[in-house]
């Protein structure tokens, strides 16, 4: 209680998170959970062509894949910082993804990308852990696949497979956001974790907030 002098600690654990996976661990009394760490990004409904977002370039294999995107009548697009992706428009933030033009999103299983993935419900294509990679990433990547949030890209498929996997990724990614919304009330973790800072400031009881447990963890 911040009014009484004494000392309070405690950690938030936005999920999914690293080990969603992981049916086994145990909820420390310490943590409190909250829906995903970003904010919903806003819609957009620009008339753009359909396409993919890329957010990283230079993997092995993106050739074929990028290619059959352009067979397929689709637009690369990508944030300014990328400006040697041969025919992508480079002038749109990552909250772009949510414009429904945006069919797919390819990058890395950071949680910013995740996240936005499967809030915007744009089905996720990630390229596999490699040896050396941050260790996150490879825990990172087992929850998505266990939760259905995100295809590992594999050069030696045809491109349709790897399409055709994503798509199939919709369905989970909107059981996945019901579920953080029945339990939590949003999908917004800036504003939920916020929520719970001006309660412990304002000398309010939170045990509610502690004793909410991971709901994704259980998840088949």
């Amino acid at each position: 209680n911040p009014a009484s002098g004494s000392y309070c600690s405690f950690f938030f654990l936005p999920e999914p998170f690293v080990f969603s996976f992981d049916p086994n661990r145990v909820k420390s009394q310490t943590e409190i959970f909250t829906p995903p760490f970003i904010h919903v990004p806003h819609d957009n409904h620009e008339p753009v062509p359909n396409g993919i977002y890329v957010s990283i370039t230079g993997i092995a294999g993106l050739r074929k894949l990028f290619d059959r995107v352009h067979e397929l009548g689709m637009q690369l697009y990508c944030p300014p910082q990328i400006r040697d992706l041969e025919g992508a428009i480079n002038s749109y933030p990552p909250e772009f993804v949510s414009n429904p033009n945006i069919k797919y999103l390819f990058g890395r299983t950071g949680w910013s990308t995740a996240w936005l993935s499967h809030i915007t419900g744009t089905p996720l294509i990630t390229p596999p852990y490699s040896r050396g990679d941050d260790p996150e990433i490879y825990f990172n990547e087992k929850t998505i696949t266990k939760l259905g949030l995100g295809v590992i890209f594999d050069e030696t498929k045809r491109p349709e497979e790897v399409l055709e996997a994503a798509d199939a990724l919709i369905p989970n990614m909107q059981k996945v956001n019901r579920r953080l919304t029945e339990t939590y009330g949003t999908l917004d973790g800036i504003d939920y974790t916020a929520n719970v800072i001006v309660d412990v400031l304002q000398g309010k009881d939170i045990s509610l907030y502690r004793q909410v447990n991971p709901v994704l963890q259980d998840s088949e």
